[in-house]
């Protein structure tokens, strides 16, 4: 499994495919491969991970090239992110969204543009850089 098919598994499903409910744990990491929901179930994610302070992901989609991943969530924000080392390149700020929550995110075919939709039919486009 390649490190995207990991993380992208981590950050959409892992929440539901946790273990053990933790009733008096604090909410985060408890430990090297153990985090802790804000809904008190407890994950023992796989692979390698990359912390999103602030951020509840809810969409996440990969380049057609493979080489970025952008992802998006409760924030008025798009993280663009590095999939090979797990850096984060860039944070684009997504004008007039409010609290609006973004459930569409996805590469144009060429990997030239990024469509995010919001629950109101809004769609914001972002130009991708020849560098990504």
């Amino acid at each position: 499994m390649s490190r995207f098919s990991c993380l992208a598994t981590i950050l959409s499903v892992g929440t539901f495919l946790g273990g053990a409910v933790a009733d008096d744990e604090p909410v985060g990491h408890a430990g090297p491969d153990r985090v802790v929901t804000p809904v008190n179930q407890i994950v023992t994610p796989a692979g390698d991970q990359l912390d999103l302070p602030g951020l509840r992901p809810q969409a996440v989609a990969l380049s057609p090239d493979g080489k970025t991943l952008v992802t998006s969530g409760k924030t008025s924000e798009l993280i663009v992110v590095d999939p090979a080392t797990l850096e984060i390149r860039q944070r684009v700020a997504i004008p007039g969204r409010g609290q609006l929550s973004y459930t569409g995110l996805i590469f144009s075919p060429k990997g030239d543009r990024i469509y995010l939709s919001n629950v109101n039919g809004s769609i914001e486009v972002f130009a991708v850089a020849d560098d990504g």
